[in-house]
């Protein structure tokens, strides 16, 4: 079974892409990560996703994912 295309829990991504679990329930709460909000406080992220989107962010040093 292909494991890269299930569903990812907030701590599960944290590990995974080296994120503090706070600033990766920040940026989702604010809309700046893709994720599904499974209840009040759980969130559910596609890991290949959000592996492009830090990259980017990376590459273009977009810390924040904004263009505040």
């Amino acid at each position: 079974m292909d494991r890269s295309n299930r569903p990812t829990t907030l701590s599960q991504a944290s590990r995974a892409l080296g994120v503090p679990v706070p600033w990766l329930r920040e940026e989702a709460e604010a809309g700046r990560l893709p994720c599904l909000r499974v209840g009040e406080n759980r969130f559910v992220f596609d890991l290949e996703q959000l592996r492009g989107i830090i990259f980017e962010r990376i590459r273009t040093g977009d810390a924040e994912g904004g263009s505040e």
